[in-house]
């Protein structure tokens, strides 16, 4: 499911559909996941492409970064930032998505459906 409320939506989704649980998945981690990285990286003058990281939960106030298994080439990032600086930089992910939607004056529609779509789809 790409869909807003994503979590109400993937449950009604599974309940109508009568497939199993692990047949119906929301997708909401992929971009928020991302953001982070991105920020991270900036912070740190890396490539996103160094960092390996998870979020969970939904986007704002549930959102579960988890920092302790965040790493830039294997070494921890709570390692390499103060914790002010990170808990920064998680604030700032957990609103990402309401940063964007002020800057376009729309919500994305783009970017998640890109996200799940594979990449040689978009090769010319």
């Amino acid at each position: 499911m790409v869909s807003n409320p994503l979590d109400v939506m993937t449950y009604a989704c599974w309940k109508a559909s009568g497939l199993s649980d692990k047949r119906v998945l929301g997708m909401a981690g992929v971009l928020d996941t991302a953001r982070y990285r991105a920020f991270l990286a900036e912070a740190l003058h890396v490539s996103p492409k160094d960092i390996q990281a998870m979020l969970m939960g939904g986007h704002g106030d549930t959102m579960v970064p988890l920092p302790r298994y965040t790493t830039v080439s294997g070494i921890p990032v709570t390692e390499m930032l103060k914790k002010e600086k990170l808990d920064a930089i998680i604030e700032r992910t957990k609103f990402g998505g309401g940063e964007l939607v002020n800057l376009m004056g729309t919500s994305a529609w783009y970017a998640p459906r890109r996200s799940l779509l594979p990449k040689w789809l978009f090769r010319s």
